[in-house]
C-alpha cells in the first residue's frame, strides 16, 4: 500500500524509529538543516533494522549545487528539485479507495497507532471544510501557522488550497504565500 506520513520535525530518533519501522517507509524526504535540526544525525541514530525497507532519501535543499548528493545512510539519495526533470509516471495512482496518508494517533494509552486514510476521505473532508469555513470566497487568505505533520495542519492547508484561497505560510524564518 502507498501512503505518506509526515514526521513531526520535533521527533527525535526514538519517535522517528518507531514510525519508520512500523510504516515500512520506502523513501524519506528531508531538509537537511531545517530550523537548524540535524535530521541526518537523527536518522543515523536509528537502529538499522527499522530502516530495512528504506530505499531512497530525497534531499530538499536550497543550494544550487550540481551533481548527485552524497548517499545518506548508505541509501540512494536524490535532490527534491531534480525530481521535476523526470518525465511524469504513466500510471495513474489516483482512486477514491486507494490509500494516501498515514496519520498517527496521540498514543495516550499505548504507542501511537498508524491510521491509513483513503484518497476519498481526505478529499471529501477538505472540500467540506473549504466551503464550511468560507475558503472558497474569492480573495480569501488563510493563515497557516500549523505544521503540516499533523492532521489539523495538513487538512487546514489542503482545505485552503481546495477552496482556491491564498495560503499564507508562517515559519520561524519567513512568511510566504502559495496561490492556487
Amino acid at each position: 500500500q502507498i501512503g505518506q506520513r509526515a514526521l513531526n520535525t520535533r521527533f527525535r530518533s526514538s519517535e522517528a524509529e518507531d514510525i519508520l519501522r512500523r510504516s515500512g517507509a520506502k523513501a524519506v524526504i528531508l531538509w537537511r538543516d531545517f530550523k537548524h535540526i540535524d535530521f541526518v544525525g537523527i536518522l543515523a541514530e536509528i537502529d538499522g533494522a527499522a530502516l530495512a525497507d528504506l530505499e531512497t532519501v530525497i534531499l530538499y535543499d536550497e543550494e544550487n549545487a550540481g551533481g548527485a548528493p552524497a548517499p545518506i545512510l548508505g541509501r540512494r539519495t536524490v535532490r527534491y528539485r531534480d525530481l521535476d526533470s523526470h518525465a511524469p509516471l504513466d500510471a495513474d495512482a489516483a482512486g477514491p479507495e486507494l490509500p494516501c496518508n498515514i496519520v498517527t494517533t496521540s498514543g495516550t494509552t499505548k504507542a501511537p497507532k498508524l491510521v491509513l486514510h483513503k484518497q476519498a476521505a481526505i478529499a471529501g473532508h477538505v472540500w467540506r471544510a473549504a466551503y464550511a469555513f468560507g475558503y472558497a470566497v474569492p480573495g480569501t487568505k488563510v493563515l497557516q501557522p500549523l505544521p503540516f505533520c499533523g492532521v489539523f495542519g495538513l487538512d487546514h492547508g489542503l482545505a485552503a488550497l481546495c477552496g482556491g484561497a491564498t495560503l499564507v505560510i508562517m515559519s520561524a524564518f519567513d512568511v510566504g504565500a502559495v496561490h492556487m
